[in-house]
Order: C-alpha cells, then sequence, then structure tokens
C-alpha cells in the first residue's frame, strides 16, 4: 500500500480462488489446466500514468514490489501482463 502514490496506481486488488467444486467442473468440462490461487490486479488511471512510474522513483518501487511479492508468489508459476479494459456492454 505504501508504494501506490509512488507507482501512481488508483486501485489495487486482490482477488482469490474460491468454489472448488465449480472450478473442478468447469476444468474438467473444458480441458483446462489447474487455476491459480488468485490473481492481482493495479489499475492506473491511464497510460501516461503508468508509464510515468516507470521514472527513476517507480524502478525503487518496483524492486521494494518484488521482494515483498517473493514472499508469497511463485514467479515460476504465475504470469504477468498488461491490459486495456474494453466495455462490451
Amino acid at each position: 500500500r505504501s508504494l501506490v502514490p509512488v507507482i501512481g496506481a488508483t486501485r489495487y486488488v486482490q482477488s482469490h480462488t474460491t468454489l472448488p467444486q465449480l472450478n473442478e467442473l468447469m476444468l474438467k468440462s473444458r480441458g483446462l489446466q489447474v487455476p491459480y490461487c488468485g490473481i492481482t490486479e493495479v489499475w492506473w488511471d491511464n497510460r501516461a500514468v503508468l508509464e510515468a512510474a516507470g521514472l527513476a522513483q517507480g524502478i525503487e518501487a518496483q524492486a521494494k514490489l518484488i521482494e515483498d511479492e517473493s514472499r508469497f508468489i511463485d514467479f515460476g508459476q504465475s504470469r504477468i501482463f498488461m491490459t486495456e479494459e474494453n466495455t462490451v456492454i
């Protein structure tokens, strides 16, 4: 939380996997892989704010985030990607 202002994020959400029986049914019916334990979403108001977070302060913040995340994330089994939301309805 302390680094959110440094990286310019406006929202940080953790979603933890739930409903194991329903997940198992969905996996088997679609031939999918085992789900992750959860996902994290970090939100920025726009791309310019995100890109500005890559400056010196942001780089230092990223190093601190990686150090913290390494305590509870299996990086070898994880993914990271940037997305842009597109409202359909």
